[in-house]
């Protein structure tokens, strides 16, 4: 029997990779694959990402006949992967030599993830090469203008995506930020314009909306729902090898491919639960013997005050202010004798709660009042009289 080199190629690359053989095995069989063939080469950067999407190149299924038909297909039959820290065959030299032949002529460039700009880049780096490390800032500054097209994969690499969301410490940049070369968006999957959105397309449109979760079939736009702000086609390719999307699951759709996501979708579910008004209640006192802390928490109405005062001596505590869910938190730090009982008011409520004293110095003495003890150390409850918890 004849089988073309072609084909002998690619069973032998899939054999030293089912078989477990050297990495090196596996990328001399790629490159003399590659030398027999015209495709694409291609060079993927991971930058500041959660690899989620090499997850979902690695979970690709497409039985239409379209396109691949999977990440095997892709890679043997349609693209020439000359470099990806994660799916190539080769490592450390012998991958970034890879890469360099292949930056040397024509190529494309793929980038996942966001860009690190702050302290020189120095919080991603990509790979080492002559004794010195080599930057995802670095890398794509390099790449970039060389490339004969630049493919931003994924949220965080077209708009920062979550490694660029409030708070972020390494100033997270976009591809064409870091570079100053435009990127490509395909239009076919994140589809412009009202026809575009999500909500247009989802098959809970026309249904009565739903106030919980858990309900099949209902809208979800009150629970927080982002498809009318969504421009993608979740709802045709799906997830999971074609399986299921998040709305398919009883989840709302977040926004997550949109330019602002996550801080302009934020939150991502709407309180369908009221909060009662006049409430004022303590759910923790706790005194700390080992620290001195006393920690009183509790619950009130958003931006009540809430004045604490000990019930044993009706002495104030302190007052505290509750935040705009309702909850409030009182330290007081180096209390020697704990009140058995803490009192909260706030807009003629009040709540009562016993101090549990924490610690085996409190409990039973402990350590301080070990022999030789100079200070005749008591409990809590022989110092007071009051039973403690």
């Amino acid at each position: 029997m004849k089988i073309k080199r072609r084909d002998f190629l690619r069973y032998s690359i899939t054999s030293a990779a089912a078989l477990g053989l050297p990495l090196g095995v596996v990328d001399k069989l790629s490159k003399a694959y590659a030398a027999g063939t015209d495709l694409p080469k291609v060079i993927w950067l991971n930058a500041a990402n959660c690899s989620g999407c090499t997850v979902s190149l690695a979970n690709l299924v497409d039985d239409s006949g379209s396109g691949p038909a999977n990440v095997a297909d892709l890679l043997i039959n349609t693209i020439d992967l000359k470099f990806h820290s994660t799916l190539m065959g080769g490592a450390g030299d012998t991958a970034v030599q890879s890469l360099q032949e292949a930056a040397a002529g024509d190529f494309i460039l793929a980038v996942e993830g966001g860009i690190p700009i702050a302290f020189g880049g120095h919080t991603c780096l990509l790979w080492s090469e002559g004794g010195r490390d080599i930057t995802a800032l670095e890398a794509v500054q390099t790449l970039a203008p060389k490339a004969l097209a630049v493919l931003s994969i994924g949220t965080c690499a077209s708009y920062g995506g979550i490694p660029a969301g409030s708070g972020n410490p390494t100033d997270i940049k976009t591809v064409r930020e870091a570079t100053g070369v435009s990127a490509i968006r395909p239009v076919a999957l994140f589809p412009p314009g009202e026809d575009g959105e999500i909500h247009e397309h989802c098959p809970r449109e026309d249904n009565q909306e739903v106030s919980r979760f858990g309900l099949d079939g209902g809208c979800l736009e009150e629970l927080g729902c982002k498809g009318p702000r969504t421009h993608a086609d979740c709802h045709a390719r799906k997830w999971n090898n074609g399986s299921q999307w998040c709305i398919g699951a009883n989840a709302v759709c977040i926004g997550c491919v949109e330019k602002g996501f996550p801080d302009n979708f934020l939150p991502f579910y709407k309180n369908r639960f009221t909060t009662p008004t006049n409430l004022l209640n303590i759910t923790l006192a706790e005194w700390r013997a080992e620290t001195g802390e006393l920690l009183v928490e509790g619950r009130a109405n958003a931006g009540a005050a809430v004045r604490l005062t000990a019930v044993d001596s009706n002495t104030l505590l302190g007052e505290i202010q509750a935040d705009a869910s309702g909850l409030w938190r009182f330290t007081q730090s180096n209390v020697t004798n704990a009140p058995s009982q803490v009192r909260a008011e706030s807009n003629g409520l009040s709540a009562v709660h016993e101090v549990a004293a924490i610690g085996t110095c409190a409990s039973y003495g402990g350590i301080p009042a070990g022999s030789g003890n100079p200070t005749d150390i008591k409990t809590v409850r022989e110092a007071t009289g009051v039973s403690a918890i």
